[in-house]
């Protein structure tokens, strides 16, 4: 995925609830893929844009930017699995 591709009108996607321990409200996270290169031997699935919602908004705009910034780094292509690690080592002091 090195070529700039319009997003499609049409992704399949995934969400999951999380509830993290130090607020009240679950966080939704939806991620869309896009398939490539579809009903050929190089078919592959990555992820192409990511959203996190909840109905807590105290975060809103911190949680919007990280959102954005990791679906322009899907859509960049290549191995994204680095923002997973990249996350895990984040943490709150206050232990959260």
């Amino acid at each position: 995925m090195n070529e700039t591709i319009a997003r499609p009108d049409f992704l399949l996607g995934s969400t999951y609830k999380v509830k993290p321990p130090v607020t009240d409200h679950a966080l939704y996270i939806t991620i869309n893929y896009i398939v490539l290169n579809e009903g050929t031997d190089h078919e592959v699935r990555r992820p192409f844009e990511i959203f996190i919602n909840s109905k807590a908004m105290d975060h809103f705009q911190w949680v919007t930017a990280l959102t954005r910034v990791m679906s322009a780094v899907f859509r960049k292509g290549g191995d994204v699995t680095f923002l997973v690690e990249e996350l895990r080592s984040v943490y709150d002091p206050n232990g959260g």
